[in-house]
């Protein structure tokens, strides 16, 4: 290996050996030349000790003198630093194309006095299929099951609005697909005080329920309240309709009869199994015996 350096004016070019060094003063080749190995054994100092001396000062002399090495030698000299791939972290700028490391959440929020709508987007339309972004959620078997996404509606906002739009063929795009992993729920929504699942189309179904395994006993749609509402409220020209082929409907026996009080039009199985149907309504309700 070889280093080129030049000194502005006149100066010729010298030619160093890496195991080489020129001296602080100006001397000429020959006095840079390494001592002779039988020289150098009786020195009383190691080769090895001696050669990394006189590349420091090398080093040093052509700092002094604003010496240039050439290209091949910089590229091939062993203490130059390796090239590294720098991915971006904590405080750093968010790199396109490679994985971006960060310890502490980020965050994005508008400028002050400033209201871009939408503040983030995302434009996925020129894929042609694919996926426009993708959420892993933990997968820590240490702590508690962890969530992949949470959003979080203002007051009086919505926290999550999901369009789906028809497309070529005249298939409908669905707004939310949701599969659940193992025992994991597809959709899991809670309120407040408001609708926690909400479904409304304009000729479709609003809300469906299906289970695709036939030895399942599992309820495709449950209801349950622990306050005075019903568990499964219907509207409209028929309140409820069904269809079984065990039964149509069934009405589950009580654990024993049927209430004093009651409002007209209930109906109720008593623990043997025993019809009733409440005539009028009140604290002191009357039941009639069907069956």
């Amino acid at each position: 290996m070889r280093f080129k350096f030049r000194k502005s004016g006149t100066d010729s070019v010298k030619r160093v050996d890496a195991g080489s060094a020129p001296s602080p003063a100006d001397h000429d080749v020959a006095e840079q030349t390494l001592t002779p190995p039988e020289r150098r054994a009786n020195g009383g100092t190691s080769v090895l000790l001696r050669q990394a001396a006189k590349v420091r000062a090398s080093q040093r002399h052509m700092r002094r003198r604003g010496g240039t090495a050439s290209i091949a030698a910089v590229a091939d000299h062993t203490w130059l630093a390796p090239r590294q791939v720098v991915h971006a972290a904590t405080g750093n700028n968010f790199i396109l194309g490679q994985l971006n490391d960060a310890n502490t959440a980020t965050q994005l929020q508008p400028t002050s006095n400033t209201f871009p709508d939408p503040l983030f987007h995302l434009n996925g339309s020129v894929l042609a299929g694919g996926t426009t972004i993708v959420v892993d959620g933990p997968q820590s078997t240490t702590k508690s099951v962890g969530t992949g996404v949470v959003i979080n509606g203002g007051p009086g906002g919505t926290g999550l609005t999901v369009s789906g739009n028809s497309v070529t063929g005249g298939t409908v795009g669905l707004a939310i697909s949701a599969n659940g992993v193992n025992d994991s729920g597809g959709i899991v929504a809670s309120s407040g005080s408001g609708t926690a699942v909400s479904g409304s189309s304009n000729t479709g179904t609003a809300v469906a329920g299906n289970i695709s395994n036939a030895s399942s006993s599992a309820d495709a749609v449950s209801g349950n309240t622990t306050g005075t509402g019903a568990g499964v409220a219907g509207t409209g020209a028929r309140g409820g309709d069904f269809t079984g082929s065990a039964a149509t409907i069934r009405l589950r026996p009580a654990s024993g009869e049927h209430p004093a009080s009651g409002e007209i039009g209930d109906l109720f199985v008593d623990s043997a199994g025993r019809l009733f149907y409440c005539r009028t309504g009140g604290t002191n309700a009357t039941w009639v015996k069907l069956a």
